[in-house]
C-alpha cells in the first residue's frame, strides 16, 4: 500500500451534480492518485456520467452496487475496501472541494504527525433554498474561539491539533459540526478499520467520526473553507418528506443512531445530553405517527420518550391515549386546531386593520 491519496465518493441518482464533483477533485493543487465512485444502484445518468468523466480522469475506479443500500456508509465501506492508497478522502457526490483541499490536508498530517484525521470548514451553497433554521443549525460555528480547552497545538494561525474526548464531547453537544466531505484519514495512524456501521443508516458519517475520537484517535482542523456543502431538495438530511410515514421512518433511522451515541458518553453531563435528544427523538417519532393515524405505535414511542427522559408533554400525550382513547384524542386534537385556526384568523384580521 502507497502513501497516496484515495478519494471515496459515494452517489446514487446524483448524475446532474456528479460531473462538478469529479471535476472539483481534479481542479486540485496536488492531484490524487485515485477516484473512486460507488453507484449505489443509480436509475438516472449516473453511469454515462462517469464513464464521460473516465475520458478525462484515467485513475477513475467505478463501482456499481446491483441493488440501493439506501445507505451511504455501506457505499463507503466498498469504496475503502477497493481503495489501494494510504490516505483516504470522502467526497459527497453533490458536494465540492476548494483547489487546495488536498494539499493544505497533507500539510496537516506532516504538522501533526500523531493526527489520525483530518477535517476543514465548510460553506453552505444556495441560501435560496436555506431556511432559518437549517441555517442555524449548519452555520459553521467558530468552535476553536469559543472553545480553547479543546486545542492541544496550533500551526501558522489555522491548524489545530485537538484533544480527541473533549471534542467528541462538544459534537454530542452539537457544539462542533463536521461536514463529511472535508474528513481525510491517514489509515496508518488508525487504530481500528476504516468502516462505518451498517446499522446506522442516517447521520451514520458522525457516528464514523464519533468511534474514532472516542477510540482516542487525534484529528487535526484546518480552520479555512475547503468543501462546498450544497443544499438541494434531494440532501439525505436536509431534505423534507412529502408525508408523516417517511418523516417517521426517517426519525427511527435517526434514533437508532442517538442510541448507539450513549456508549461515546465518558461523563454525566454527555450522558445526559445523549438522553436528551434520544428522547425528543422518540417524542418525534410518537408525533408523526400519531399524525399518520397509527395511535399504538405513536403510545409505543410516547411510552419509550417518557422512560429515555420523563417530561410532562410526554406525558400529556401518553394521558391522552390512556385516559381519552384514539376518538377522545382525535376530537381533543381538532378541538385544538381549530382553536388554533381561530386564534390566527383573529391575528391576521388585526395586521389587516390599519393603524
Amino acid at each position: 500500500m502507497t502513501s497516496g491519496v484515495s478519494v471515496i465518493i459515494p452517489t446514487y441518482n446524483n448524475a446532474r451534480y456528479l460531473e462538478r464533483c469529479i471535476q472539483s477533485v481534479l481542479n486540485q493543487t496536488r492531484a490524487v492518485d485515485e477516484i473512486i465512485v460507488i453507484d449505489d444502484a443509480s436509475t438516472d445518468d449516473t453511469e454515462a456520467v462517469i464513464k464521460a468523466c473516465q475520458a478525462k480522469a484515467g485513475n477513475l475506479v467505478y463501482i456499481k452496487r446491483s441493488f440501493n443500500s439506501g445507505n451511504a456508509g455501506i457505499a463507503r465501506n466498498q469504496g475503502v475496501l477497493a481503495a489501494s492508497q494510504q490516505i483516504i478522502a470522502f467526497l459527497d457526490s453533490d458536494d465540492t472541494w476548494e483547489p487546495w483541499h488536498i494539499e493544505e490536508t497533507l500539510e496537516a498530517f506532516e504538522l501533526f504527525p500523531e493526527a489520525g484525521l483530518v477535517f476543514a470548514r465548510y460553506e453552505l451553497v444556495d441560501p435560496l433554498s436555506l431556511t432559518p433554521d437549517i441555517e442555524k443549525k449548519y452555520k459553521r460555528r467558530d468552535f476553536v474561539k469559543l472553545y480553547p480547552e479543546i486545542i492541544e497545538a496550533k500551526a501558522k494561525d489555522r491548524f489545530f491539533l485537538l484533544e480527541p474526548h473533549r471534542t467528541l464531547h462538544y459534537m454530542l453537544r452539537n457544539d462542533i459540526g463536521i461536514h463529511f466531505s472535508s474528513v481525510v484519514l491517514d489509515r496508518s495512524r488508525l487504530k481500528h478499520s476504516l468502516h462505518h456501521d451498517p446499522l446506522i443508516a442516517l447521520m451514520e458519517d458522525l457516528d464514523f467520526l464519533m468511534q474514532h475520537l472516542f477510540s482516542r484517535i487525534k484529528p487535526a482542523y484546518i480552520d479555512s473553507v475547503h468543501t462546498a456543502y450544497y443544499i438541494h431538495g434531494s440532501n439525505t438530511t436536509l431534505s423534507e418528506p412529502r408525508d408523516t410515514s417517511k418523516e417517521a421512518e426517517r426519525q427511527i433511522q435517526v434514533s437508532l443512531a442517538l442510541r448507539k451515541r450513549l456508549i461515546y458518553c465518558r461523563s454525566y453531563q454527555d450522558h445526559r445530553i445523549a438522553l436528551r435528544n434520544l428522547s425528543n427523538s422518540y417524542w418525534l417519532i410518537a408525533i408523526q405517527l400519531d399524525s399518520a393515524g397509527d395511535f399504538d405505535a405513536a403510545n409505543i414511542y410516547y411510552l419509550l420518550s417518557f422512560r429515555t427522559r420523563p417530561t410532562f408533554t410526554t406525558f400529556k400525550h401518553i394521558a391522552i391515549h390512556r385516559i381519552l382513547g384514539n376518538r377522545g384524542r382525535l376530537f381533543f386534537l381538532n378541538v385544538a386546531n381549530a382553536f388554533r385556526g381561530f386564534r390566527e384568523k383573529i391575528f391576521r384580521g388585526q395586521q389587516a386593520t390599519p393603524a
